[in-house]
């Protein structure tokens, strides 16, 4: 199936044309505008992601910033959330170990009172995303040459090419068929039956629902509360 067969198919559902008929050019590409921006949306929205990549690169001795992101200093895709860091020590040898490396935010960031200290390799990181890139922020500053390991979530495929293949996990298909023939209804004067607005909802709902289940989200608490060591009590003045 290719991004035309897509297109047409949502045509199709909102009677734009009939069988056997193809859209002509100019509807085809403001049919793939339209699904641009419908999937840079979905890209927006956490339960949306279905693409986790874990990527490698390599620090540069005493540089602490980096960016993330097409033609940054790690060249990749632009991630939509983080899940993970780490530090693999002494990679390529046998004696390689992956560090945890915490990803912060901006408060616990702005509470590093000196963000110029030197270690042999990072323990923190925080990711400041910007309009097009994504900056990241090593502390403490690696003195030596080590490789960081981030996992995040990617957006969705830029579908923006009439023959191209659709490459898309399991239930997606359907959702952006639906969902298309919805956003294209105003562009064409059509006003959406009440069967492909249910699908359009329905079908969305459960792709979110069916990728959430395969996340696995950990519950935490604070450590005052976890912690099996005796706590202050305010109320009494006794640990």
């Amino acid at each position: 199936m290719k991004v035309r067969d897509v297109i047409r198919s949502s045509f199709l559902k909102i009677g734009v044309l009939a069988a056997g008929e193809d859209p002509a050019a100019d509807q085809l590409q403001d049919a793939i505008f339209d699904l641009s921006l419908m999937l840079d949306t979905w890209s927006s929205e956490r339960l949306f992601i279905s693409k986790l990549a874990t990527e490698a690169f390599t620090f540069n001795i005493s540089q602490s910033k980096y960016t993330m992101g097409p033609g940054g200093d790690f060249d990749t895709t632009r991630p939509m959330f983080f899940e993970a860091c780490a530090i693999r020590v002494q990679y390529g040898t046998p004696e390689q170990v992956d560090i945890p490396c915490p990803i912060m935010n901006a408060d616990e960031w702005a509470d590093l009172s000196v963000k110029n200290t030197q270690g042999v390799f990072p323990t923190r990181m925080w990711p400041n995303f910007t309009d097009t890139l994504v900056e990241l922020n090593f502390w403490p500053i690696p003195t030596t040459v080590q490789q960081v390991y981030i996992t995040s979530w990617k957006p969705l495929l830029g579908l923006n090419n009439a023959d191209l293949d659709v490459m898309l996990p399991p239930g997606f298909a359907e959702t952006i068929i639906y969902n298309l023939a919805l956003r294209l209804c105003p562009s064409y004067g059509k006003e959406p039956s009440g069967t492909i607005a249910a699908l359009a909802n329905s079908t969305k709902a459960k792709l979110k629902t069916s990728i959430g289940a395969q996340k696995n989200y950990l519950m935490r608490v604070d450590e005052a509360i976890s912690s099996k060591q005796k706590v202050f009590n305010y109320l009494t003045g006794e640990a």
